[in-house]
């Protein structure tokens, strides 16, 4: 059927709060459409066939101070415009199903993101700068080719939620049987032999531990 290949103008002129482009044949994102989009607050680019020789987020985007949903998945990503991180009212980041292999460090700048979404990519390893993520509650990295999970994930103060199944974690850091508000870890179909010597931050919150499949 009939899909859009560009960016309506005439939807633009409207100042939506939400635009919602999924499924379409976009190619890549004009320079000029968020210029006048300062008070959009969820855009979802998902599923549509970027240029893999262009960056498909353009700079401009950091003009977009009121976002707080972006969702960019199955568009085939190899990499992500750091500008993205740095969106000062962002909360929920969803890049699930594309093929990147890692992140860059400037993901530590989404200091107010609740929810991370990063399932079915090729993830080898996520940088160590969730120090500087304190409101962090969701994590979700299923189906990548994750050997291990960063310290400071398991120091974030509000995280609750931690997906990371169909993996190749091998071990977890100490800091994860530290983790006080934890409720959900879903490790299961990894290469785990052995837990943190020390579970005690697990007492308190824990209600969900999967485990199954490690071999």
């Amino acid at each position: 059927g009939k899909r859009l290949r560009d960016v309506p103008p005439a939807a633009l002129r409207s100042h939506p709060r939400k635009l919602l482009l999924r499924g379409n044949w976009i190619r890549s994102i004009p320079r000029t459409v968020f210029r006048d989009l300062d008070g959009l607050e969820v855009l979802d680019l998902s599923e549509n066939p970027f240029h893999e020789s262009q960056q498909p987020i353009p700079d401009t985007i950091q003009t977009l101070r009121s976002l707080t949903d972006l969702v960019v998945d199955k568009c085939s990503l190899t990499s992500v415009n750091p500008r993205v991180f740095s969106l000062p009212s962002l909360m929920r980041l969803s890049l699930g199903g594309n093929a990147l292999s890692s992140l860059p460090r400037e993901l530590g700048a989404a200091s107010y993101v609740v929810k991370l979404s990063l399932n079915r990519n090729a993830l080898t390893a996520l940088p160590d700068v969730f120090m500087s993520m304190p409101y962090l509650e969701k994590v979700f990295v299923c189906e990548n080719r994750l050997s291990h999970l960063p310290a400071s994930l398991f120091t974030c103060p509000r995280l609750r939620v931690v997906e990371a199944s169909q993996n190749a974690l091998v071990a977890l850091p100490d800091t994860a049987g530290e983790a006080r508000s934890l409720q959900r870890l879903d490790l299961s179909h990894n290469s785990l032999t052995q837990l943190p010597a020390t579970l005690d931050g697990w007492r308190e919150a824990m209600s969900e531990l999967l485990l199954s499949h490690n071999v």
